[in-house]
């Protein structure tokens, strides 16, 4: 079904979501990866994946409280099944991957290429970037862009969160009181955050975590305050990639993508006025 070397697996908003945003995603990852394979996933496409490949996961997503929460746990089933790359629709790629990878790290970076192009490996990789410095900010491990190879066992760890906060929810001494985490809390950034945390006390010695440096995956920290975010959110009416880019000066950072927050979604679903607003904009 999937071609090596690369994958990347995107979730679907909203069709005309889709139609504005995604002119980032197939010019500039296809342009810097040609022998690249681009997929798109869709909501029902990731109900699908559960359905063939994890059946004792689904009675959990169903059970999830809305559609981002599917859309953030979906993305750990790639990870875990196929591997690959998984960015959000709002990451452009500023650069070819594995060569700005192998420019950070090119001993170990070297077999992540190889075992994305299919060699077989008794240990896995999985990448993710930091955002800023503030280790205590609950975002700065976001969970827009991540590489892995197939069958890392750390993304079965927010499978796993992810079913037990559901079977939480149905004892009987919750049921009266309870109410959903976030996203963010239960299968976003926050909810990564915590498991890459359990992982790496934890996990096998053998099956690496790589956290690359903020200015590598996530040079724009929308945390970073307002003069920034006019320019460089997409939520914004100022917004102006071009700009933005010449503001971080990613390329001199060697950045490898950026992300532009559109934030589409908040609390338990959907920012319909970032939606209408996007939309509008490409």
């Amino acid at each position: 079904m999937l071609s090596f070397p690369g994958s990347l697996r995107q979730r679907r908003l909203v069709l005309a979501l889709l139609l504005c945003i995604t002119i980032w995603q197939f010019n500039a990852y296809l342009w810097q990866h040609p022998d690249w394979e681009w997929v798109l996933w869709t909501d029902e496409d990731n109900l699908q994946l559960v359905k063939d490949y994890f059946p004792w996961l689904e009675d959990t997503f169903l059970s999830l409280p809305g559609n981002i929460y599917r859309a953030d746990l979906a993305r750990n089933l790639y990870m875990y099944k196929f591997g690959g790359i998984y960015a959000d629709l709002d990451t452009e790629c500023l650069r070819p991957t594995f060569d700005a990878l192998k420019s950070h790290n090119g001993s170990l970076l070297n077999k992540v290429e190889k075992t994305f192009a299919g060699e077989i490996s008794a240990s896995h990789v999985a990448i993710f970037g930091r955002m800023g410095a503030d280790q205590t900010f609950h975002h700065h491990l976001p969970n827009a862009w991540m590489a892995a190879s197939a069958r890392h066992p750390f993304f079965l760890l927010p499978l796993e969160f992810a079913r037990a906060e559901i079977q939480k929810s149905r004892r009987i001494f919750h049921q009266l009181w309870y109410d959903y985490p976030s996203a963010e809390q239960l299968t976003g950034p926050i909810a990564l955050a915590k498991n890459i945390g359990r992982y790496q006390i934890c996990g096998d010695t053998l099956d690496k975590i790589i956290l690359l440096p903020d200015n590598l995956i996530y040079p724009f920290n929308w945390n970073d305050g307002q003069e920034i975010r006019s320019i460089c959110s997409a939520e914004k009416d100022s917004f102006d990639e071009t700009q933005c880019k010449e503001m971080l000066s990613v390329d001199a950072k060697g950045s490898i993508s950026i992300t532009y927050w559109s934030h589409t979604h908040r609390g338990k679903g959907s920012d319909d006025e970032n939606i209408d607003r996007i939309s509008h904009e490409k």
